[in-house]
C-alpha cells in the first residue's frame, strides 16, 4: 500500500468525517476529557480551579477589586483596634469610678466616725459636769432651819415671839448675805417674803456644822387682829428668808414659813403653799 493511501482518514460511521482539531487547542482547554485520562481527576482540577477563582484576590480581580479588598482589611483592622481603644478605655472609667466610690465611701465612714468622736466627747463633757455637780452638791453648803434650836410659842397674846434658828447642814462654810424675817397678821393667805436689796453690813461665816441666829420674831398684830384671827378671819404667819453664798460662789435661798391656827393652838408649815422651801 502507497503512503497517499495509508495517510487518507478513514471514513467514519455513516460518512461522516472527522473533524480537525483547532489549532492552539487541546481536549484539557476545551475541557474535554483528554484520550487515556481519567475523567474523575479531571473533574476534580476543575472544581479547584473554580474554587481558587472565587476567593478574594484570586486571579480573576480586577486592580480596582484588589484595592477595595485590601481597603476592606485596612478598615476591619482600623475597627478591631477603635474596639479595643473602647474596651480599654471603659476598663479604666469604670475602675476610675469604683475608686472614687471607694474614697467617697471612706470619706463619709470618716465624717461618720468624727460625729461619733464629737458625740462620745460631747457625753465625756456632759458626764464630767454632772460629776462636778454631783460632787458641788455633796460639798457645798446647806444652811436650814435648825428645829432644835427653834422656838414657837405655846399660847398666843400680846408680846408673843418666834425665834427662828439656822444651821449649816453641808461640808463647806456659807457666808450669811442677808436675813428677813417677821411675825405678823395676814387677812389673807400669806406671800412670800421680798428680801432686802442691801446686804447685811458685815457677812458672817457659817462654818459647816455651825449656826445662824437664833432670830426672834416678835408678834406684830394688836387684839383686833388677834379676834380675826380667832374668827378665821385671817392668820398669823411667822416667816423668814435667809440668803447665803458657797464656796464656789453660788447664790442659796432658804424660806420658811409658819402659820398659827388659834383653833387646833398650834403652827402648821406653809410648805403646801410653796413658801417653805430651800435651793
Amino acid at each position: 500500500m502507497s503512503d497517499e493511501k495509508r495517510d487518507q482518514p478513514k471514513p467514519t460511521p455513516g460518512g461522516a468525517k472527522p473533524s480537525a482539531a483547532s489549532p492552539g487547542k487541546t481536549p484539557a482547554a476545551t475541557g474535554a476529557p483528554a484520550a487515556g485520562s481519567n475523567p474523575a481527576k479531571t473533574e476534580l482540577a476543575r472544581r479547584t480551579r473554580d474554587l481558587d477563582d472565587s476567593k478574594p484576590g484570586g486571579p480573576d480581580l480586577t486592580p480596582g477589586e484588589r484595592s477595595l479588598v485590601r481597603l476592606g482589611r485596612a478598615l476591619t483592622a482600623l475597627a478591631v483596634v477603635i474596639l479595643l481603644f473602647v474596651i480599654v478605655g471603659a476598663v479604666l472609667l469604670f475602675r476610675q469610678q469604683w475608686l472614687i466610690g471607694k474614697q467617697l465611701d471612706q470619706m463619709q465612714d470618716a465624717a461618720k466616725q468624727t460625729d461619733q468622736a464629737l458625740t462620745m466627747a460631747g457625753r465625756i463633757a456632759e458626764s464630767a459636769k454632772k460629776s462636778a455637780e454631783t460632787m458641788t452638791d455633796i460639798e457645798r453648803a446647806y444652811v436650814l432651819l435648825d428645829a432644835s434650836g427653834s422656838v414657837l410659842p405655846k399660847t398666843i397674846a400680846g408680846g408673843a415671839t418666834v425665834r427662828l434658828a439656822f444651821k449649816n447642814y453641808g461640808k463647806t462654810p456659807a457666808t450669811l448675805r442677808t436675813v428677813v424675817g417677821r411675825f405678823y397678821f395676814s387677812p389673807g393667805p400669806p406671800t412670800r417674803l421680798t428680801p432686802p436689796q442691801s446686804n447685811l453690813a458685815v457677812p458672817v461665816i457659817v462654818t459647816d456644822g455651825g449656826a445662824a441666829g437664833p432670830y426672834d420674831l416678835p408678834l406684830d398684830a394688836n387684839d383686833s387682829d388677834l379676834a380675826r384671827a380667832a374668827r378665821g378671819d385671817g392668820s398669823l404667819v411667822a416667816q423668814a428668808s435667809l440668803i447665803y453664798s458657797d464656796v464656789m460662789g453660788e447664790t442659796h435661798q432658804t424660806d420658811v414659813c409658819f402659820t398659827y391656827q388659834i383653833k387646833s393652838n398650834q403652827f402648821e408649815s406653809c410648805a403646801a403653799v410653796g413658801l417653805d422651801s430651800h435651793n
